[in-house]
């Protein structure tokens, strides 16, 4: 089903459905002469189309929210007072909330152009056509197994492990001769894993025992255990799907 959102000027509408494709359709006029009551007329046109997602899109939601006041009685914006661009706000089934700029082309000629600010701080340009979009971050991506000393960090659809690696005792540093004991050059970690799982959707969660034995992640229809299994040899983690 389309998901449809109109900015705040009532000039621009998108919509969006399963094939991932965010569309706009702007209220435009259609001739440079007038009608008879003097104004050009106008109709809606498709004016841009862009891809934010790798998935259906199921909400698109605009700030500020539209209003049905008729532009006469709005307040009308102060002159040398910056003007904040509209913001499309976008999710679906891949996991991710994209916040795209989204001023009218219109307005870009309009006497309120030198003012118009992106919220975003993405870059300058603020059409939906041409802005950059940004994705808001997941709140909830690390996850820490202390007694194992080992760190897990989520992506959309992978995980990366890393070991905390001890810091040697006064008695065992030599320095400026072993990059491993000096305290100035040695690394504080290193990865032991990096994992690319097939999922449906993006992660939405993941979660490591205490003791680093276990390592558990989901999607939005399916949740992964794996027994991690570690090599001293070769400072190395082995995956065991449990419920393969």
């Amino acid at each position: 089903m389309a998901k449809l959102a109109d900015v705040q000027e009532g000039t621009s509408v998108f919509s969006s459905g399963v094939d991932q494709k965010i569309v706009q359709f702007s209220y435009v006029a259609t001739a440079p002469e007038k009608s008879v009551s003097g104004s050009a007329p106008t109709q809606w046109t498709q004016s841009g189309s862009r891809r934010v997602h790798s998935h259906d899109v199921r909400s698109l939601a605009v700030w500020p929210p539209y209003s049905p006041i008729p532009s006469s009685h709005k307040r009308k914006p102060s002159p040398n007072v910056t003007y904040i661009a509209p913001v499309l706000v976008s999710g679906g089934l891949d996991m991710s909330i994209a916040l795209t700029p989204a001023l009218p082309a219109s307005m870009t000629s309009s006497a309120i152009a030198p003012r118009v600010v992106n919220p975003l701080t993405t870059r300058v340009t603020t059409t939906f056509e041409d802005s950059y979009y940004r994705r808001i971050a997941y709140t909830a991506s690390m996850c820490v197994s202390r007694r194992a000393r080992l760190v897990a960090s989520m992506y959309e659809t992978g995980v990366n492990v890393w070991r905390v690696l001890s810091i040697p005792g006064s008695d065992v540093i030599v320095d400026g001769i072993d990059a491993s004991t000096d305290p100035e050059t040695r690394t504080a970690w290193e990865k032991v894993l990096e994992m690319n799982l097939n999922v449906r959707t993006n992660l939405i969660a993941s979660a490591l025992s205490d003791d680093g034995r276990w390592l558990a992640v989901s999607d939005m229809y399916e949740a992964k255990l794996f027994e991690l299994s570690f090599s001293v040899s070769n400072a190395e983690i082995y995956l065991v799907d449990v419920l393969a």
